[in-house]
Order: C-alpha cells, then structure tokens, then sequence
C-alpha cells in the first residue's frame, strides 16, 4: 500500500503509519497459524504463551521490522520523503500492550517524527499525557494529537487542550476530526483566530 501510494502520488511530501501496532491485549493478537509457525522458526520454542517474555519480545520486534520494511519501501521510491507514525500514549501502554516503540523508532531515525495521540476528554488526562511525553522524548521532535472529535460537545476542553500543547511546544499540534472543524464554530473559532 505505501508503495502504490508513492507511485499514484510521486508529489506526497511524506507517509504516515497510523494504528503501527498491536490493536488490543483482550483478547490478545497475534495467535495466528503464520505467526505461530514463524514463531517457532525464529525462536525453536513450540509454543507462544501470552505472557512469556520470548513472545513478548518477538511481537514487539516484528512491529518494529515492520516499520523498517515500509521506511525501506518509501525510501527507495521518493528518496527523501519524510516518514512517520502515529505513538500510543502513554508510552509505558504502547511498549508494554501495544508492542510499539515510537521512541526507539525516533531514537534510531526509523521515523522522522512521531504523532502522539494525547485522545483523551479529560484534562488532567491530557495534562498527564504531555508530562509523560515530555519524560520519554524532547517534544520538539513529536507532534501532540488532540481528538477534536471527542471534544465537539466540548469546545472548552479543546480550547484548553490545544493551549495546553502550543504552551509545550511540540513540533506540532494536531487535530483528529472526521469532519469539517468549520461544522462545528466554537471547535474551529480557536483555531481561527489564533488564540
């Protein structure tokens, strides 16, 4: 799929892997006869459990050979192009049940920027989001998603959250949204006008 979209569109500045991991720990993935199989090759272990730290590991090295694959990919089609994904939050969530490690993809320049996603209502939630965040990488080299989308009923919750990320200035602040900010004024009135 990047490769097709680098070919129908030479012009894209960059891609970005979104949902770049395991999807849940109830129930657990991953238990499929490929995997197992390539499991077992890798490993000469006949069975994967869920708990055993070998099949931990081996999960959280193939998100990561994932990554390196589709970089590679991009690469060698638009050299130069700038490659990226999204991070679970908070970190300790995306290393331990997502088998994600956005800031060793970053560390090692797998990614050129990371997006987290802080997709929270709750402020003090978002608050704990940017510290943890702030913690485990300079936040000049992620960006900070905010999910207008949970916040449309909430417009002062999303004014206080995109403060709260320009005033901890990441790369970036974002906004998730499946529709047109414009649909909803009190969303888009902050970003409008500048304030």
């Amino acid at each position: 799929m990047v490769a097709e979209a680098l070919r129908a569109h030479p012009d894209l500045d960059g891609v970005q892997l979104d949902y770049i991991r395991y999807p849940d720990t109830h129930p657990a993935y991953g238990h499929t006869a490929v995997n197992l199989a390539r499991f077992r090759k890798a490993t000469g272990l006949p069975e994967a459990h869920e708990e055993d730290p070998v099949w931990k590991q081996w999960k959280y090295d193939q998100v990561t050979s994932l990554v390196k694959r589709l970089r590679g990919v991009a690469l060698k089609i638009h050299p130069g192009i700038r490659f990226s994904t999204t991070g679970l939050m908070p970190y300790s969530r995306a290393s331990l049940e997502a088998f994600q490690d956005w800031k060793q993809w970053l560390d090692t320049g797998l990614a050129d920027f990371v997006t987290l996603m802080c997709y929270t209502d709750d402020m003090t939630a978002f608050k704990k989001y940017l510290a943890n965040a702030g913690k485990t990488i300079e936040l000049k080299r992620v960006n900070i998603a905010i999910a207008a989308e949970k916040l449309h009923r909430h417009p002062e919750v999303f004014r206080e959250q995109l403060e709260a990320c320009e005033e901890a200035s990441p790369r970036a602040c974002v906004m998730l949204h499946y529709g047109d900010l414009s649909e909803n004024p009190a969303l888009a009135e902050p970003l409008l006008s500048g304030k």
